[in-house]
Parts: structure tokens; sequence; C-alpha cells
């Protein structure tokens, strides 16, 4: 049974880059989980990086949790560092392959900001580096209606009271 499955896996068609996923946000915690898809596969070498950037308020970042369905060595992603804008992990035990479907260990990040936005994050790898988009922490900016509503407000306010008669 189990070399029956074992030849039922379906085979890795191409090299397709792992992911930041947003598990979950909650008062300022972000939880991300990094995820491969399935049926593919990505190599990411000791010392290469990670990095989530374009982020608001951060205070604090943690990796946490299991490897699954990845064939590593003593891979293992430590925080590097982090500033209010930006977390860098970097793969600190070895060589990853990441595939079929595969997902590895949490990346929680707190922050002062509540506010979900695109952030940007680049994978290092071999050949080069992986960029791509998750939601994230991001300072919130007033919608340009809503500006807009205001500014005319107080000009229509400056209007009437410069034309309403004298008491």
């Amino acid at each position: 049974m189990f070399l029956a499955a074992l030849m039922a896996r379906p085979a890795l068609s191409q090299f397709v880059p792992p992911t930041f996923i947003l598990e979950s946000s909650n008062n300022g915690v972000y939880d991300y989980s990094l995820a491969g898809p399935l049926n593919s596969a990505a190599n990411i070498l000791t010392g290469q990086t990670m990095v989530l950037d374009g982020l608001s308020g951060v205070t604090g970042a943690s990796v946490t949790g299991a490897l699954e369905n990845t064939f590593c060595g003593d891979f293992g992603l430590s925080l590097s560092g982090f500033t209010a804008t930006s977390v860098t992990l970097v793969d600190s035990g070895g060589s990853c392959f990441y595939g079929p479907g595969g997902t590895s260990a949490n990346l929680e990040i707190d922050s002062s900001v509540t506010t979900l936005g695109t952030v940007n994050f680049t994978i290092q790898h071999p050949g080069g580096s992986f960029t791509g988009t998750v939601q994230g922490p991001v300072e919130s900016a007033p919608e340009p209606t809503s500006s807009f509503l205001v500014i005319i407000g107080l000009v229509a306010l400056c209007v009437h009271r410069r034309l309403r008669p004298a008491q």
C-alpha cells in the first residue's frame, strides 16, 4: 500500500517559487506561512534571505512551527532582523527543497498598525530571487474621495459665511 501511494504521487511539473501566505491577523499580530504550490518545488540555500518590506509599525517578529512536506536536511529559518518597515529571515541550516505543496514554519509579525494592505516579499534562491506581494500591516491613508469631500465642505462653509448678511 505504501509503495502504491508513493508511485501514485504526482511528478513535479515545474520549479515554482514558494510564497508567503497571511494565515490570520488579529489586533496587530500577523501570522504568515511559507508555502509552495502543489506539484512544484524551489531550492533555498544556507545564508539566502527572505524579506518582507513595505510594512508599517513593526515592533517584533518570530519564527515558529515545524516544516511539513519539505525535503530538507537541517533546514531552519531564523529571524535575521526587523525594522519598523521590514522583516528579514535567513536560511540558517542547509539547503531546502520545497515541494510538492509544502508549507513551512510560521512567521509572526507584531505591529502597532492594524490596517491591512499590500506589502512586498523577496525570496533569494540559487538562480536569483522570487518576488511577490501579500497582505500585511500598512499605514492607512485617507481615500482621495474622502479628502475631496472634506475640502469641498470647507470651501462651501467659507463661501456661506462670506455671503451671509451681517447681523
